[in-house]
């Protein structure tokens, strides 16, 4: 699976020689660190869980949890399993909101400064062209 910030990643990429890293400094550390934020609701600390560290399940984890533990099962699903549904959904109709929001506003928004800085294309973003 990739990551959910791998293909978006390709969007605020900086380093390429007509692209400094000033290229809205602030707008790019917050639409990366939203982005990093976005990541830890879908899939939890894995960083922290990397390190034994005690964290709470992403979304995907509860979901994987209720599924795995129904799937074979011939009884209706537990209390546990529906309050952990209730989580996940809470959750992730949050985290769908914040990803929208990123995807259809703040993304279009840094285009025109990734054009005027000379970026090269990236996927789903088309290039400005004036006849000279």
């Amino acid at each position: 699976m990739i990551p959910l910030r791998s293909g978006i990643r390709a969007e605020l990429s900086t380093g390429y020689p007509r692209n400094p890293m000033v290229l809205m400094p602030l707008g790019q550390a917050t639409l990366e660190a939203r982005l990093t934020q976005l990541e830890m609701d879908l899939f939890g600390e894995r960083e922290m869980a990397r390190r034994n560290e005690p964290t709470l399940p992403g979304i995907r984890d509860r979901v994987v949890r209720i599924v795995s533990s129904i799937y074979t099962a011939t009884a209706s699903a537990t209390g546990t399993q529906k309050q952990g549904y209730e989580i996940a959904a809470n959750q992730f109709e949050k985290f769908l909101s914040g990803l929208r929001q990123l995807v259809t506003t703040d993304l279009p928004a840094l285009e025109p400064e990734l054009e005027k800085a000379g970026a090269p294309h990236t996927p789903g973003r088309f290039p400005e062209w004036h006849k000279e």
